[in-house]
């Protein structure tokens, strides 16, 4: 108990960045409804399936099954309703302020893992995908305590720490194909420290890292065959790149504010002119310990340069893979650049009031400008499935394009699933069809049907309700009488 008030004594202000981690986290986590991708986790995870069932899953979906597991295990304990599934995001957004605040003071020093800590404590994006029941945040997390065990596998190499950064490189690898570009970063730090080790000989470090390597190789070989299948793909919803793809990237990782993004490059800016100001060394051999700021920066760099060069030329050569969310694991180097810069601002007035400034147009910006917290900005089908099942008759036929996601909202019912359009034309080919039936879409799904079809439709139903909420609508349709 000694030790636990000291430890509580020694680290207030990192306790107060957790809890404002935490109310900015489950503040109205419940707020949003499910939209379609998390839907999609909803019912692949769904705790009324067995576990063979849920690995089984693994194939419907063009994401390695991590997430998917822990999160079905987390809905056996706690229920599967949207707000126990968000609950699981959200405890992993919190654990992905501390890691970064670890990997901070591993690398460098506790004030910069305190300030990486801050800045993602209020970072928009973060907070975003900490309340959405989706495997990114895991991603982040995943992929900065990788990093951690990296550095301290490569300070103090011994058979535990292989283990340990081995284990969470795998899940790592097995929770998202993004974190594959974290571990090639890695496998680049780690084939210099290989050439040139510290502290151990060569065979010693080498042989560390194959136990490392063969735990995630082991894990990954059921993933492999899906990875290979998912290579030889030629096209995807994801827009082609262009010139702006990655700024777009950027700015969404700061909520899209103009005032957030001058100021982390102006700490980006003050980060280079800091470790421009390192010493030459006269060797290539890094002390990670006593050369920290030169190790800390080919860490940070390699993590950025992988993680965007590879993605970028398998856009260009092959299908596009650009898209903010798949680079969350990249918030972490940016925000320890963020930090290092913020840092080198020796007067202390200027860096906490420079840190301030950050904080408040965070605040503005996920208070007043994204409305993140009193706006609706995903697709509302738990409402408008509330509304239909208060609505319709026992009897009634359900039709909806996304029936396998509203599933999770309508569990009782058999929802058809087709397209209004669809529907429409199988109708006219069999009158036995033509019963009344509500008509549920969205996600970005308008009411489109052409004029012949909209005329069959007027022909032998009347439009008696509808319901039309943010990207969710309905309609019902009652058959005319003969």
């Amino acid at each position: 108990m000694k030790n636990l008030f000291h430890w509580l004594s020694q680290n207030v202000f990192l306790l107060l960045i957790l809890c404002i981690a935490i109310f900015l986290r489950f503040y109205k986590l419940d707020q949003q409804s499910l939209w379609v991708d998390e839907l999609f986790s909803a019912n692949l995870s769904s705790p009324d399936l067995t576990f063979s069932e849920v690995l089984g899953n693994f194939k419907k979906t063009a994401h390695p099954p991590f997430y998917f597991v822990l999160l079905y295990l987390f809905a056996k304990v706690f229920g599967g309703t949207s707000l126990a599934l968000k609950t699981l995001s959200a405890i992993i957004g919190i654990l992905g302020v501390f890691s970064i605040y670890k990997l901070g003071k591993e690398l460098l020093n506790k004030n910069i893992g305190l300030i990486a800590a801050t800045l993602m404590s209020f970072n928009f994006f973060h907070i975003y995908y900490s309340q959405e029941a989706r495997m990114y945040g895991l991603l982040l997390l995943l992929a900065t305590a990788s990093f951690y065990f990296l550095v301290k596998l490569i300070k103090e190499p011994s058979y535990k720490r292989a283990v340990y950064y081995g284990i969470c490189t795998a899940l790592l690898v097995n929770t998202h194909y993004f974190g594959l570009l974290a571990l090639g970063a890695q496998m680049v730090i780690l084939a210099y420290f290989a050439w040139n080790p510290f502290s151990v000989s060569r065979s010693k470090f080498i042989k560390y890292c194959s136990i490392s390597g063969a735990i995630t190789f082991l894990s990954y070989l059921p993933v492999f065959r899906s990875l290979e299948g998912h290579s030889k793909t030629t096209s995807l919803w994801i827009p082609k790149i262009h010139y702006n793809s990655l700024n777009d990237v950027f700015i969404s990782f700061f909520g899209k504010s103009e005032v957030i993004v001058i100021l982390v490059i102006i700490l980006v800016l003050l980060f280079i002119v800091k470790i421009s100001s390192i010493k030459d060394k006269k060797s290539f051999k890094i002390d990670p310990i006593k050369d920290k700021w030169v190790f800390s920066t080919i860490l940070i760099l390699t993590w950025l340069i992988v993680g965007i060069l590879v993605p970028v030329y398998r856009s260009n050569a092959k299908v596009p893979i650009i898209i903010d969310r798949y680079f969350i694991h990249l918030l972490t180097p940016i925000l320890l650049m963020c930090s290092i810069g913020l840092y080198s601002i020796k007067n202390q007035i200027l860096r906490n009031g420079f840190l301030l400034v950050v904080i408040l147009f965070s605040l503005i910006n996920m208070f007043y400008e994204r409305w993140h917290y009193k706006g609706v900005y995903k697709s509302q089908f738990r409402e408008t499935c509330d509304y239909v099942e208060h609505h319709k008759k026992k009897d009634t036929k359900l039709v909806s394009a996304l029936g396998r996601h509203l599933i999770y909202y309508l569990p009782n019912e058999n929802i058809k699933e087709l397209s209004l359009s669809k529907y429409i034309k199988e109708m006219d080919k069999d009158s036995s069809l033509v019963q009344d039936f509500w008509y549920i879409d969205g996600h970005n799904n308008k009411y489109s049907i052409s004029k012949v079809e909209e005329d069959l439709l007027n022909t032998k139903f009347n439009l008696t309700d509808s319901v039309s909420l943010f990207d969710a609508w309905a309609k019902f349709y009652v058959k005319k009488s003969d």
